[in-house]
């Protein structure tokens, strides 16, 4: 990422218990909260470097802040999916249209 300064990291570890096929979380706090931002508004920038496709930073959050995200994401995906089907049948029925015109 490029940012003016290069951030501090005052602790990193990882997350959960060993597993053979699974990659962990790694937590890391960082030494203040505008170097926190910071990051977080530079991180869609991972997306777009070599080998950092599926890399993911998000801000700590409480476990209901967690629960009520993870509501949102689900609610979202709904929706985009119901988009998506609304449009196949727009799409169906222009063509069903077209054939009678």
């Amino acid at each position: 990422m490029e940012m003016h300064e290069k951030p501090t990291i005052k602790d990193c570890y990882r997350i959960g218990p060993r597993k053979a096929d699974a990659v962990r979380p790694i937590k890391f706090t960082l030494s203040s909260t505008d170097i926190v931002q910071q990051v977080l508004r530079k991180s869609y920038v991972l997306r777009s470097k070599e080998g950092y496709k599926k890399v993911y930073i998000c801000p700590d959050r409480t476990k209901e802040e967690r629960a009520a995200f993870k509501l949102l994401k689900v609610k979202k995906k709904s929706i985009e999916k119901a988009q998506r089907q609304d449009s196949s049948d727009i799409n169906i029925i222009k063509d069903f249209m077209s054939k009678y015109e």
